[in-house]
């Protein structure tokens, strides 16, 4: 007996999510025309080939910290960073581009668990840009330490950059910082006198206000 199905579409499903190594891969998507469990004639299959080359390309990487309603002296003061790997490091600098004070990390971009890891052992709370269904971070670009000072009282912070949804987004937190009372993704110094809310809809930006 002979029998013939129209064809039908298939569903996209994730079949690999990681880093691979630089180098040369072959990928095969088969269809194997005997339900039997085996794989075995008849066959029908195609290819494709894929180069990968790790981009190591420093960027600009810059996170504004925005005064909502007032206006504040700020300094920030690095200590320590962390890196994927492989990527290039250029420093970091403090600047007012746009009218907005912000914090220039110069930096490859490539994520890791290592950076992510190294995050989350620096802060006690995060929060982030963009996406925060996760309380921390899975894999980061980069990662930095060091004191963010607001009119004359330093805080220790821990800033670091991810991406979601094929954006680079900014996770921020710190040693004793806690969670905001009445709002999930606000972080706040340890202290209690200033809070970081992530301006909604954008990559890089988070609101710095006083205490609520």
């Amino acid at each position: 007996m002979l029998a013939q199905y129209p064809l039908i579409s298939v569903s996209p499903v994730e079949i690999y999510n990681g880093l691979l190594p630089d180098g040369d891969y072959v990928f095969y998507f088969g269809v194997d025309t005997s339900p039997d469990g085996i794989i075995d004639e008849p066959l029908y299959y195609d290819y494709v080939q894929v180069h990968v080359t790790l981009d190591t390309t420093e960027h600009d990487n810059w996170v504004f910290l925005n005064p909502y309603m007032w206006n504040p002296t700020l300094a920030y003061g690095q200590a320590d960073h962390s890196i994927t790997s492989g990527q290039p490091w250029g420093g970091v600098s403090t600047g007012v581009p746009d009218q907005i004070w912000g914090i220039d990390v110069k930096a490859g971009r490539h994520g890791s668990s290592s950076v992510a890891d190294w995050f989350r052992s620096h802060a006690s709370v995060a929060t982030c840009t963009m996406d925060c269904s996760t309380n921390w971070p899975s894999e980061l670009n980069f990662a930095i330490t060091g004191t963010i000072t607001i009119n004359g009282t330093g805080y220790p912070i821990t800033i670091g950059q991810g991406s979601t949804f094929g954006e680079n987004n900014w996770w921020i937190g710190g040693p004793g910082w806690t969670i905001h009372s009445g709002a999930y993704d606000n972080v706040v110094t340890p202290d209690g006198k200033y809070f970081f809310m992530p301006e909604e809809d954008d990559t890089n930006n988070f609101w710095l206000k006083t205490s609520y």
